[in-house]
């Protein structure tokens, strides 16, 4: 990821400018380099090439690599027995859907294998017009993929892939056992969705990045249920983290600080280095600026003086 931003006036401070996170996996480190004229800015990233990432949750989520999302108070979530354990009394706050999804803070680009265990499931349909769920989904270049296992008032106890369009509910088949493993495989541009080691449905899509998600949800219904998810699984050719924002603020006339949340291991990219660079045409262009800056409690910051010629930084977290 290169990016290039140039700003004419010290009022026009960028307020959206990302970097990335890693993950617990042997990672290459891959610098991203920003080049302003009259602002001092840095980013930075990395891929694992043909890398893994497992997940028991036996111990809860990190948000450094995932987010929980609800859209009602009734949901909790808590650790039990080994699982995450996602349930929700009856009632009722939003009437079309009620949910609580766990988003997955990593992409994955080309072909990938993601799947989650899924474990005491109670979505029996009580009151309601389509039914209770518990899903895997997957999104990519405005396409929907969702292994679902649910109950509902089409298809009663049943497993299906839910794409959104072009058409919604495929390869619906009956599915009563409460347990079992949700995954998606992508092989080029063939895309497959599974129940443990059952083919639901599959056909070819686009091949953009990808993003994760597993959810437990009232359809409209306003039923009590329950899931305990556990061991998420996610190989791919090139595993990437979802950006994060960096703080940009201009701290006096003549200078500008940029912060970001410290998300190296004790013993994995730890330690980071800023490069900088007046002229990318030289065969060595990159000087050493900084090298294992001093975080401010979990928050790293960076003062850079503003001059008027082109500076260009790079990043690199890791040894």
């Amino acid at each position: 990821m290169v990016c290039f931003l140039r700003m004419c006036k010290l009022g026009l401070l960028p307020k959206v400018v990302r970097h990335g996170f890693h993950h617990p996996s042997v990672c290459s480190k891959v610098p991203v380099w920003v080049g302003l004229s009259g602002l001092s800015l840095l980013l930075f990233n990395f891929n694992c090439p043909g890398d893994s990432f497992t997940d028991s949750l036996a111990n809860g989520y990190s948000s450094n690599y995932r987010m929980l999302y609800t859209n009602t108070s009734l949901f909790a979530v808590a650790t039990n027995g080994g699982d995450l354990l996602f349930s929700k009394p009856v009632g009722e706050v939003n009437s079309n859907f009620q949910y609580a999804t766990l988003a997955s803070l990593l992409v994955a680009r080309g072909d990938f294998s993601a799947q989650v265990d899924f474990t005491n499931a109670s979505l029996a349909l009580v009151n309601g017009s389509i039914g209770n769920q518990v899903q895997l989904n997957t999104s990519f270049g405005g396409q929907d993929f969702l292994v679902v296992r649910g109950d509902e008032v089409s298809a009663g106890q049943n497993a299906h892939v839910y794409l959104n369009s072009p058409e919604p509910s495929m390869g619906t088949i009956g599915w009563t056992t409460n347990f079992g493993t949700l995954r998606v495989v992508r092989s080029g541009t063939l895309v497959q969705g599974y129940i443990d080691s059952t083919l639901l449905y599959q056909n070819n899509y686009n091949t953009n990045d990808t993003t994760f998600t597993f959810v437990l949800q009232n359809n409209h219904t306003s039923d009590a249920i329950s899931a305990g998810f556990a061991n998420f699984q996610l190989t791919a050719d090139d595993i990437v983290p979802l950006p994060r924002q960096l703080s940009v603020q201009l701290s006096g006339p003549r200078s500008l600080v940029v912060t970001w949340e410290d998300t190296s291991w004790p013993n994995l990219l730890s330690g980071y280095t800023l490069f900088s660079s007046t002229n990318l045409a030289g065969p060595n262009p990159w000087q050493v600026l900084v090298t294992d800056p001093a975080p401010t409690g979990n928050q790293f910051l960076i003062t850079n003086a503003i001059s008027s010629a082109p500076m260009f930084f790079r990043f690199q977290q890791g040894p």
